[in-house]
């Protein structure tokens, strides 16, 4: 019992790892200056861990094995395009093409000045819960072959990401004070170091 406790933590925070990572990324690019903004983070790539887990689970049983094959290169793929498409931004901030004259009349979500993302959204929490958790689809359908209790381990996954993700937006918004516009380089080159980290495990 203790002995199954043990992995069930350890493949938690091996499962978060990923998610606490891009959850810096998030609170470096301005998405987590509010505690809301990072509950939300915590509570989305929370959801999105366990949730996989469970459904690779469960497609065990129905497809087989055989269908985690691709998983690390959906998730590289994935994660190397967040990447590259945070550091295009970062380098090309024009601060001429805002004609607001201040930010309350604006309601982009990216600041024409900074570059800089002003709300989290539905869509960004989407994408970035979905590239965090195709690992944990794979490791659903490994911990069925040797693992019954999966309710257990889900919920474990999601409690453990929630804690990870949202200290790690927290301390992503944080280091954006300390390192100022580099900040969004430093998370453009996270995610792609974390795409060679996903297809390399292949």
């Amino acid at each position: 019992m203790i002995e199954e406790f043990i992995i069930i933590i350890m493949l938690s925070v091996a499962l978060a790892m990923d998610a606490f990572a891009i959850s810096i990324t998030l609170g470096m690019s301005g998405l987590a200056k509010k505690f809301s903004q990072r509950f939300m983070i915590g509570i989305t790539f929370g959801f999105f861990q366990a949730g996989l887990f469970l459904l690779g689970y469960f497609a065990l049983f129905i497809f087989g094995k055989e269908m985690s094959s691709y998983n690390s290169i959906v998730s590289g793929i994935l994660l190397a395009f967040l990447g590259l498409k945070m550091l295009k931004d970062s380098f090309s901030k024009n601060k001429d093409t805002c004609g607001y004259e201040n930010c309350y009349q604006c309601k982009k979500n990216k600041c024409l000045k900074t570059g800089e993302y002003r709300f989290l959204t539905l869509k960004i929490l989407l994408i970035y819960g979905t590239a965090t958790s195709i690992d944990a689809f794979a490791a659903g359908i490994s911990y069925g072959l040797l693992n019954n209790n999966i309710w257990g381990a889900s919920i474990s996954i999601g409690v453990i990401t929630f804690i990870f993700s949202f200290i790690g937006a927290a301390s992503g918004m944080h280091l954006k004070k300390i390192i100022g516009n580099k900040a969004t380089i430093l998370g453009g080159l996270i995610l792609i170091i974390l795409a060679f980290k996903s297809i390399m495990c292949l």
